[in-house]
């Protein structure tokens, strides 16, 4: 006569029923004989019911990957790791961080030589790649200035072209670098933002006026200094061809 297939409640209560049966009739390492569990012991993590689905030997078979532990001894498990390459348990401060929370299958130590060996046989894409990613990172960066210096100049209000347009450091504020030389530089665009919440946007011919006006407040530069200003004489084949000197 063909068997009935058990309904998912009696299968669930048997898998449990056996599960406790071996977990009473076990001993942890400690000599603990409450609150059992089964621990796969590479990678560390917690036995399911359905390993009690197998029959007997190959039962037998499986649980020599397993340990019986009790709560206190699981918890000082799991700050213990084995790598997956050197095979050796090292403390969770070994293994660096993954995505959610995870830890890595490796260890820092031998990431960090897979690392060096798989960066010289691929040095040449790895250098392809990061000239490629500078030199999209230097156009963005160039974009956003050129969007930035779209705006109108803060004295005499008229808008002219970006290369046109320059930023003035403000007194009070202690200039690192120039706007263009950060943007030139390979520095990142937080710096550069940073540099740019010290200063006014100018026309070019604003901003000469502000440096010598500057400059002279200052006592640098005074009219002195020029000597006398003697009217400039061009050259005939340098004149403008209205006939007017410059």
């Amino acid at each position: 006569m063909k068997r009935q297939p058990r309904s998912p409640e009696v299968l669930k209560a048997w898998l449990l029923k056996r599960r406790h049966d071996f977990l009473d009739s076990s001993t942890c390492n400690c000599g603990n004989t409450d609150s059992l569990e089964l621990y796969l012991t590479i990678p560390f993590k917690r036995a399911g019911n359905n390993l009690f689905k197998l029959g007997p030997e190959r039962l037998k078979l499986a649980l020599s990957d397993y340990a019986v532990l009790c709560k206190d001894c699981a918890l000082a498990k799991t700050l213990i790791r084995c790598c997956a390459r050197c095979q050796i348990e090292k403390t969770l401060e070994n293994f660096s961080n993954k995505s959610a929370g995870r830890k890595n299958s490796y260890c820092k130590d031998c990431q960090s030589l897979y690392g060096k060996k798989h960066y010289a046989a691929n040095s040449k894409k790895y250098m392809a790649r990061a000239k490629n990613w500078n030199r999209e990172y230097q156009r963005k960066k160039k974009m956003v200035l050129w969007i930035l210096k779209s705006g109108a100049c803060v004295d005499c209000n008229r808008k002219f072209s970006p290369w046109c347009m320059d930023y003035d450091h403000l007194g009070n504020e202690e200039k690192t670098m120039n706007v263009g030389t950060l943007v030139a530089l390979r520095i990142g665009i937080k710096r550069m933002f940073d540099e740019i919440e010290k200063c006014e946007l100018t026309c070019a011919r604003c901003h000469r006026k502000r440096t010598y006006k500057r400059m002279m407040e200052s006592g640098i530069m005074t009219r002195e200094s020029f000597g006398e200003i003697r009217p400039l004489k061009v050259p005939k084949k340098y004149v403008y061809k209205y006939g007017e000197y410059i």
